[in-house]
């Protein structure tokens, strides 16, 4: 089946990514350059609704941090 919804692929990306990397919890953020922030567009695992409706500025957090330095982060 393809899949043609916006929200729908995305959702299957994350749920995907999630089952790869074997977590708990997996989301996808997205920059809004105009606000200076990232907000969380998708999520899996997460049951908190602030969570699925996370703001994060540049440079805080882990989420700000890679929206700030546009590299992976791996923490072991």
């Amino acid at each position: 089946m393809a899949l043609r919804n916006v929200d729908a692929v995305l959702e299957a990306i994350v749920r995907r990514a999630r089952k790869l990397l074997d977590t708990d919890t997996a989301y996808l953020a997205l920059y809004d350059p105009e606000r200076g922030h990232a907000y969380v567009r998708e999520t899996n695992g997460s049951v908190s609704a602030e969570f699925q409706h996370l703001l994060m500025p540049l440079g805080a957090g882990l989420g700000g941090l890679v929206v700030q330095t546009a590299s992976p982060l791996l923490q072991q």
